[in-house]
């Protein structure tokens, strides 16, 4: 057995972490072991660690299985410090590790001025500039930072970090973040520089500090203030903004970060002190955007009349690295799309009011490289239109997103299968952009709470989303008001400040729960948890016990099932406030779940005793005795009240059979929106149905993802149509994306709602599907990665498991002989941890 994997805030050496009581996790490797006790031991430096001498923290020997959600319970920490810890675990020792923490009591320890230049240098990028000498020897420098709204630092003429808007995106009111960098200074003359561009809070400012620690004890602090210490310049990116583009003029540019140049007075103005955010200094948690891939377009052609156009292959979050020749003062413009217009051109009509052009101009010194440094943008297709002097020589695509890596994998014998995999993860990488943005190229790009319902259950098998969650659940909690509601949109608020009941808030906690075990998350939001249902819970008290407020329902489904072509966006087939009803209903039972979880017994019994109440409300308006249905018995109707229901198996068959008729009775088609598709897809698979899913999922007609995969989708569309006729029509849209989780959960198995504590039980239950010969793929967890790979011969199918240590598994296939080494079963095994060769008789 060995420990690996060894995080503190689920990173592995962190610079700047602000948690005063921080968590450390760890994976065990080896097959068939479990960890039976964990001995965390912290120490201000490695001698008094690896002397078994921890100053900080002795945790003891403690008999637990929990290998993550182990909280330090030492002496107090210091600020800007490093700690050195390891962990024992069965009596085998972990390699050291460390972490750093940033400020603990920032109103405190972090003391400096907002800076900016407001009077001037309107649309640019501002440079600026701080000289920093040093004459002795340095033993460790950190520049603490928050730029708002997006900065690129260096040291002497040299990035500091390959990273993207580390403004970040927060409730600017309620909290600011910055990040901890480490200076590598040199003996005599530095200079740290930064360019800062409007990013997301559309503001040019930034707050912070540099500290010099010194080999002879002493210390050194630069703080950000106003006056010549700290220079200001217009940057060669004279225009900037996320939503229309980057213009760059090159004869503009100069060697400014060399730490020989000397700001002159006139080229350079004194930073002026800014106006402050009204939020409180936190070290950001989350990882900042980077480029994830660079890679060749798919094709560049040069256009008739003048032009080229480039073709990705795929619709991507990012931009373009071009590398051309021009005369002095030419210039080319790049157009960005999601589609072509029937003649070729970019049809970015979609966009709105978002411009997402990039403009380069030449200095006129041979091949010149641009690549946009404080935009993004969201496309397939870029046309570059040039003055008659310009040569383009090479064009790259970049890929940008959250610094996140995949931790789910999928693939199979159907292509489309495949290919629809691909769309869903694609469309959920292209809007990780330091939050849950609901689309990435047109004037919106929001955190919408009812998309995420939904999205979230493919979000969490595709990339490891702990601590961007956790972020996540605390930023809604931020903006939530007094009396409980909270807005449509996280954190920046659009649309109504009363956000629809079929918002994911509680969503959030109950899948950080199910999916990474995580109590602090449920700890630190459940009063807001409790706020949001009461004033759900008012509501449904005002209308005889049925909640009824609603604005969006079971939100864009296909215009053939939709209400009207004049209300085109709202289900003619799930009323609004049946939607909202029924979601207060699963809430009440999400919120009895928490009260359990966290050992609040009174509250559980509360929540159950609610759930009871307005369920028999519930079920006097919309339940249909003649009928058994509730509703009309659509589709939607159907769908999500087994989820509701869930307990009562015989009426959940019921409701899967009429939905499953009415999907063949339409051809394979789902008359769902955004809200209803989820519950309608995993609970159908539930209750038997996964072949129905599956044709429906390929269909080719219109409406459907089949469609989508016929008109060349690369990525998932907000609106089932695929022309571009609305200002509503996003082709890379992750609200329809959770229909991936069916690939997972159900092809090849692995059943999150059956796996207890996060995964410490791993159930894995493949649907064996007639239309594949095999299937493999799975899900890293915090416990360690999940395989699955199966694979038909004649009437058997061999299944090959890989579970993490630790865990013990349940493999499924009901009506099967089941037959594991020496080992004969039927319906169900039981093995512990490790690689297991299964054979399953009978398919």
């Amino acid at each position: 057995m060995r420990v690996t994997r060894i995080q503190t805030e689920n990173r592995i050496n962190p610079i700047g972490i602000d948690e005063k009581t921080p968590e450390f996790s760890w994976v065990i490797d080896g097959e068939n072991v479990f960890q039976r006790d964990y001995r965390v031991t912290v120490a201000t430096t490695e001698e008094l660690l690896n002397s078994d001498n921890p100053d900080m923290w002795d945790s003891g020997s403690v008999k637990s299985d929990e290998t993550f959600g182990i909280f330090y319970g030492g002496k107090p920490l210091k600020s800007c410090t490093r700690y050195y810890w390891k962990v024992c675990v069965n009596g085998i020792q972990s390699d050291t590790n460390w972490f750093e923490t940033a400020f603990l009591n920032p109103e405190k320890e972090f003391n400096a001025f907002w800076i900016g230049q407001p009077l001037g240098f309107a649309g640019s990028v501002d440079d600026v500039r701080v000289d920093i000498n040093v004459n002795k020897a340095v033993s460790r420098a950190r520049f603490y930072v928050a730029v708002l709204g997006t900065g690129r630092i260096y040291l002497n003429g040299k990035l500091i970090s390959d990273t993207y808007f580390d403004g970040a995106v927060s409730v600017y009111d309620k909290s600011v973040y910055y990040r901890t960098y480490e200076l590598d200074l040199k003996h005599g003359k530095n200079a740290l520089c930064l360019r800062i561009g409007y990013g997301f809070y559309g503001a040019k400012k930034m707050y912070g500090k540099v500290c010099i620690e010194y080999a002879d004890g002493t210390e050194e602090q630069i703080p950000t203030l106003s006056g010549r210490l700290w220079n200001v310049k217009r940057d060669a990116v004279v225009l900037n903004g996320v939503y229309d583009g980057e213009t760059y003029d090159a004869r503009a540019e100069e060697d400014w970060m060399n730490p020989d140049y000397t700001p002159s007075f006139g080229h350079w103005v004194a930073m002026f002190n800014a106006d402050p955010p009204r939020g409180k200094f936190k070290a950001n948690p989350v990882p900042a955007m980077k480029i994830v891939n660079t890679f060749a377009p798919a094709s560049v052609t040069k256009k008739v009349g003048g032009g080229i156009l480039v073709h990705t292959g795929v619709n991507i979050t990012g931009f373009l690295t071009i590398t051309a020749k021009g005369k002095r003062g030419a210039r080319y413009t790049v157009t960005h799309a999601e589609k072509l217009k029937e003649d070729g051109s970019p049809d970015n009509a979609n966009f709105r009011a978002a411009e997402n052009k990039d403009v380069y101009i030449f200095k006129g010194e041979g091949a010149e490289t641009f690549t946009p440094e404080f935009t993004y943008h969201a496309f397939e297709y870029a046309f570059i239109d040039s003055d008659d002097s310009v040569e383009i020589l090479d064009v790259k695509v970049n890929h940008i997103r959250s610094d996140l890596k995949e931790s789910g994998e999928f693939k199979c014998s159907d292509d489309k299968f495949n290919l629809l995999h691909k769309m869903a993860v694609q469309t959920e990488s292209n809007n990780l952009n330091g939050t849950f943005t609901d689309c990435p190229q047109r004037d919106e790009r929001l955190g919408w709470l009812n998309d995420l319902t939904s999205r979230l259950y493919q979000s969490v098998c595709n990339f490891p989303l702990k601590e961007y969650l956790e972020n996540f659940t605390g930023m809604i909690t931020e903006c939530q008001y007094d009396e409980g509601m909270i807005p449509d949109t996280v954190p920046f608020v659009l649309g109504s400040p009363t956000a629809d009941f079929i918002s994911a808030y509680t969503v959030t906690g109950a899948l950080q729960h199910d999916w990474y075990g995580n109590k602090r998350v449920l700890r630190r939001n459940y009063v807001g948890f409790a706020k949001w249902i009461e004033f759900m819970r008012k509501d449904a008290d005002a209308h005889d016990g049925v909640a009824q407020f609603s604005l969006y329902g079971d939100w864009c489904p296909a215009r053939i099932y939709a209400v009207s072509d004049k209300m085109d966006t709202f289900s003619a087939h799930v009323k609004k406030e049946f939607m909202s009803a029924a979601y207060f209903l699963w809430y009440l039972k999400q919120m009895r779940a928490f009260a359990a979880a966290l050992g609040k017994q009174d509250d559980e019994s509360e929540y159950d005793r609610q759930f009871v109440y307005y369920k028999d409300k519930f079920d006097k308006k919309y339940y249909n005795e003649k009928t058994g249905l509730y509703g009309s018995g659509s589709q939607g109707e159907c769908s999500v009240m087994m989820t509701v229901l869930c307990d009562d198996k015989k009426l959940c068959a019921r409701l899967a059979s009429v939905a499953a008729d009415d999907i063949v009775k339409k051809g394979f088609h789902m008359t769902c929106g955004n809200q209803t598709y989820r519950h309608l897809i995993y609970n159908l698979c539930e209750y038997g149905y996964a072949d129905v899913v599956e044709k429906m999922l390929i269909n080719p007609e219109y409406p459907g993802y089949g469609f989508m995969l016929s008109k060349g989708a690369t990525s998932v569309w907000e609106r089932w149509e695929d022309a571009v006729g609305s200002d509503m029509h996003s082709f890379n849209h992750p609200m329809f994306t959770a229909y991936d989780g069916f690939f997972y959960h159900y092809i090849l198995g692995i059943r999150p709602p059956e796996c207890g504590s996060a995964f410490k039980r791993v159930v894995v239950q493949p649907y064996f599907s007639e239309r594949l010969v095999y299937a493999e793929g799975g899900i890293d967890t915090l416990r360690g990665k999940i395989d699955v790979a199966w694979k038909k011969d004649g009437n058997a199918v061999a299944v090959k498991i890989t579970t993490p240590p630790n865990t013990e598994l349940l493999f499924k296939a009901q009506g099967k002989e089941i037959i594991c080494g020496g080992s004969l079963a039927r319906d169900e095994i039981k093995l512990t941890n490790g690689t297991f060769n299964i054979t399953v008789k009978g398919i």
